[in-house]
């Protein structure tokens, strides 16, 4: 049995024993979202040990072309956690002129981070796999996310749901930010 896909060393003389199946998380004690949700602003969330593989910097990228349209949208991004690639990420928003969209709350837990799921439309999940080579993947973030009862952003195929499904809205698994953008406009 295993998440993913796995290389052709490792398939080699087992493709027909081994059982493709999703990741999973426990879902006691994870609280929905609450709030009224602003019709006239899309709010995403991004729960992480923020690594480059994430690919946060492409929602980022593409909040500042999205800004600098004409009639754009209000969208804003909080990112909540701590790690690696966070200093980049805050000088990225800086640069582009969007930190006033992108609050970056530090690491949270319990309440605290329940709380900062209120008002949330998207959550975001790993926009940044071609990164680390992968393809597909069953990250553990998207199923927290929907067990919470968020949509969810992600880039790559995903075992547990197809191309097109309702909830989970895919974008390039590649550094462009045009499918990004095309999402958070339609």
């Amino acid at each position: 049995v295993q998440y993913a896909t796995e290389g052709a060393w490792f398939s080699l003389g087992l493709k027909g024993k081994t059982v493709l199946i999703g990741n999973s998380i426990e879902m006691d004690g994870l609280c929905p979202t609450f709030g009224v949700q602003n019709d006239d602003e899309l709010n995403l969330i991004a729960v992480a040990q923020v690594a480059e593989w994430h690919g946060f910097d492409r929602l980022i990228r593409a909040l500042g072309r999205i800004r600098s349209m004409a009639c754009a949208p209000t969208i804003k991004m909080k990112i909540v956690g701590d790690g690696d690639a966070l200093p980049d990420l805050k000088s990225l928003a800086s640069d582009l002129g969007v930190e006033d969209l992108i609050e970056f709350t530090g690491v949270l837990t319990g309440k605290d981070l329940d709380n900062a799921f209120a008002n949330m439309d998207i959550g975001v999940s790993s926009l940044g796999l071609y990164r680390i080579g992968l393809k597909e993947a069953s990250p553990l973030k998207t199923r927290e996310y929907m067990g919470r009862g968020l949509c969810v952003i992600a880039a790559g195929a995903d075992p547990d749901f197809d191309r097109n499904s309702k909830f989970r809205f895919e974008v390039s698994n590649s550094n462009e930010i045009d499918s990004v953008i095309n999402l958070l406009l339609s």
